[in-house]
C-alpha cells in the first residue's frame, strides 16, 4: 500500500530553509533499510539532519528502517509530498528473509567451493545491498575489477565494479555500474555486435 501525502499546515515547523520548496520524494523499504528517492536536492541539507546518508548506487538517501515515521512525518510537517511504500516493502524483505534462511542452509551444503570465486559482506558504497553476493574478478590481472551477481532492492541484478582493500578483504567502492536483470539480458543480446565492432577496430 502506498500513502502519498501532501502535508496542508499552513505553518512550517522546521523552518524556512527545510521547507523552502516543495518537493515530490518516494520512501521505499531498501532490505530493512528506509530509502528517500526524488527530487531530493533540494531538501538534501534536512535529509541529513535527520541522519541520512548519500547511497549513489541506489540514487538515493539511506536512513535505518527505525527512523521510518521520524524521516516521513519530517519531511510532511515541512510541506513536501512524500509518497510511502516502505511498509509493504519491508514485510516483503522480512518474508523474504525468513525464506531464505530455510532454503539457503541446505543450498550451503550442496554447493561446491569455488576457487574464484567467494562470497564477501556488503559494505562501503554498496551500503543497503542484501545479504552475502557471490563475485569474480574480470581478469587475472587486476583482481580488484570484479563482476558481481546480487541482490538489490529484492531484484536479481549485475554489478560491474573497482573494489578496493587488501587481498583476502576486499570491498566494493563507488565506480562501477549495476545493470537490473532486464539490462543485463539486453547487454548478452548486444554482444555479438559488440564483438563484431572490436574485431574491426582491431583489423
Amino acid at each position: 500500500v502506498r500513502a502519498c501525502i501532501a502535508a496542508e499546515n499552513p505553518e512550517n515547523p522546521l523552518g524556512d530553509t527545510a521547507g523552502a520548496a516543495m518537493v515530490q520524494l518516494t520512501a521505499k523499504a531498501h532490505g530493512r533499510a528506509l530509502l528517500i528517492i526524488g527530487d531530493s536536492r533540494p531538501v538534501k541539507d534536512l535529509l541529513k539532519s535527520f541522519g541520512g546518508r548519500w547511497n549513489g548506487t541506489a540514487s538515493g538517501w539511506m536512513f535505518p528502517g527505525s527512523k521510518h515515521k521520524e524521516v516521513v512525518d519530517g519531511l510532511r510537517q515541512a510541506l513536501h509530498n512524500v509518497c510511502d511504500s516502505f511498509a509493504a516493502g519491508a514485510e516483503a524483505a522480512d518474508a523474504g528473509s525468513s525464506s531464505a534462511k530455510t532454503t539457503g542452509a541446505a543450498a550451503a551444503v550442496a554447493e561446491p567451493p569455488a576457487k574464484k570465486a567467494k562470497k564477501v559482506a556488503a559494505a562501503g558504497a554498496d551500503e543497503g545491498l542484501e545479504g552475502d553476493h557471490w563475485n569474480l574478478p574480470l581478469s587475472e590481472v587486476n583482481d580488484k575489477r570484479r563482476i558481481s551477481v546480487l541482490k538489490f532492492g529484492g531484484e536479481p541484478a549485475v554489478d560491474l565494479r573497482e573494489w578496493f582493500g587488501d587481498a583476502g578483504d576486499l570491498k566494493p567502492g563507488k565506480k562501477g555500474i549495476m545493470l537490473k536483470k532486464q539490462e543485463w539480458e539486453a547487454l548478452k543480446k548486444a554482444m555479438p555486435a559488440i564483438d563484431a565492432e572490436i574485431e574491426k577496430l582491431g583489423a
